[in-house]
């Protein structure tokens, strides 16, 4: 009976709520008032999660802040979600929070977590469960969305649903590149995550890749100044090298780089470095002389032996000596380099004066083929250049 009455009293003050209305709109004086074609609202309305817990659990994972509305059932909460929640402000701002209904009877917990004063609050909290604001009673739809908005400025702007699913999809594209290995491919997914502001969980998992892809490469790196400490300088430049280009464009690549130059500058590996050319050069021109000696090239082969004697200390030098002694100490060896070098410079005289008739200079080439068989009678190219004089006479 009473819960009757009580209706019936609510239900006249909302007719006599709506008459004043009207009659305030009609501008009095009994005049005709014109229709109005009220608006269409489209925004979505508030979906609001079954519990606390299943919201709290979003806003951490969301990184956004909870609207929670608390309220006893049946005592008026009903007309402040359709007083406030139903307008389209509060519906499109809630987009960026993650809204539940608390019932302050079932969830006292909740409501004492809160410090609440009375059974009917608007709050909004950090994921954390840290308490922005409290609008008490049955506020409107511009303190709600007022609140909300203070709530974005101390939080940050929160992602919506669809720029997570965004982030969500660089994140997987970034931890595939990372389980095969390409570590900058990562790096480059990663970044606008990192730099990112929002407190998400994809975020959260964003920065855990990160620092994994620096461990990788702190590991890479400790491993390369291993190979220094062991005097393994090639492979120790080869890693680093390897390192600069996996992990292009992130710190550990600076590191590499500047190893690898310390490597190449150290005074210690610059002598090995030079030795061991050294030696390699030197076995090869051994070997050279060797060949030219059994072929009978005697010049060459002196030549060769002189060019390991002069390298310096090498494991070849006293064999280089030892022939090149050997070689000069012999007549017929001796014989054989004089006619050699006589052969050269016969070929020399009658180049130059191959390339003096082909200019048209007569004389000059004329003075070069008689140098060539005065100076060397036996050459193979004395006799070319007797024939040739006699042309250039008859010409």
């Amino acid at each position: 009976m009473k819960r009757g009455i009580i209706l019936a009293v609510l239900a006249a003050a909302f007719v006599s709520s709506q008459a004043l209305a009207i009659g305030v709109m009609g501008g009095g004086g009994g005049g005709r008032r014109e229709p109005r074609v009220p608006g269409i609202d489209d925004t979505p309305p508030i979906q609001w999660r079954d519990t606390y817990a299943e919201a709290l659990a979003e806003a951490k994972k969301k990184g956004r802040p909870l609207l929670i509305f608390f309220h006893e059932a049946n005592k008026g909460a009903r007309m402040t979600e359709m007083g406030t929640f139903d307008d389209s402000r509060v519906k499109e701002r809630a987009a960026r929070f993650v809204p539940v209904q608390v019932d302050v009877v079932q969830e006292e917990d909740v409501a004492r977590k809160y410090a609440l004063q009375i059974s009917q609050a608007v709050v909004i909290a950090s994921p954390e469960e840290k308490k922005l604001s409290e609008l008490q009673g049955n506020p409107n739809f511009e303190l709600v969305a007022k609140a909300m908005d203070e709530a974005i400025k101390v939080m940050g702007n929160p992602p919506t649903d669809a720029e997570i699913a965004q982030m969500a999809a660089r994140l997987d594209a970034a931890q595939k590149a990372f389980d095969s290995k390409r570590y900058s491919s990562a790096h480059i997914y990663l970044k606008p995550l990192v730099k990112s502001k929002a407190k998400c969980g994809v975020i959260a998992q964003a920065k855990e890749l990160a620092g994994k892809i620096a461990t990788a490469g702190s590991e890479r790196l400790a491993a390369a100044k291993a190979l220094y400490d062991a005097k393994k300088h090639d492979e120790a430049k080869a890693e680093c090298r390897k390192i600069a280009r996996e992990f292009r464009g992130l710190e550990i690549e600076k590191q590499a780089v500047a190893l690898r130059k310390t490597i190449e500058k150290d005074p210690a590996i610059t002598k090995a470095t030079r030795t061991a050319s050294s030696e390699k050069s030197a076995a090869a021109f051994l070997r050279a002389a060797q060949r030219y000696e059994r072929s009978k090239k005697y010049a060459a082969a002196m030549s060769s032996y002189g060019r390991v004697i002069g390298l310096g200390e090498t494991s070849s030098k006293a064999k280089a000596e030892e022939a090149l002694a050997r070689l000069k100490a012999d007549p017929a060896v001796a014989k054989a380099v004089a006619a050699a070098k006589a052969e050269r410079a016969a070929r020399g005289l009658w180049s130059r004066a191959g390339s003096w008739i082909a200019s048209g200079k007569i004389e000059e080439a004329e003075k070069l083929l008689k140098e060539l068989v005065e100076k060397h009678p036996d050459s193979p190219y004395a006799k070319k250049a007797k024939a040739k004089l006699k042309e250039l006479a008859l010409d």
